[in-house]
């Protein structure tokens, strides 16, 4: 069950990159939609590598993105935390 609830967060914080990437990519902030998802990846868990970079109009949806990643990653591994403790209770 837990490796479930761990892939289900996987595809969610996936899903949500991949927003992010089609917004870069129709934005035109990119010319692939490959630089788009790895920039919106690298972003998104705050690796941010900076070999790739938005034009200024965009640069704060791309920190957002960041902050967004920081706090739903974080509130992800609590939830798991959460999960296993009450799954180990019951043992």
């Amino acid at each position: 069950m837990s490796a479930r609830l761990f892939c289900l967060l996987l595809q969610v914080h996936l899903a949500e990159s991949v927003l992010f990437s089609l917004f870069y990519f129709f934005r035109k902030a990119f010319t692939s939609y490959q630089d788009a998802l790895y920039f919106s990846l690298s972003s998104y868990t705050t690796i941010g590598y900076g070999d790739l970079l938005l034009p200024p109009a965009l640069r704060l949806v791309g920190a957002f993105e960041g902050l967004i990643g920081t706090l739903l990653l974080g509130w992800s591994v609590a939830l798991l935390v959460s999960f296993l403790q009450k799954r180990s209770r019951h043992i």
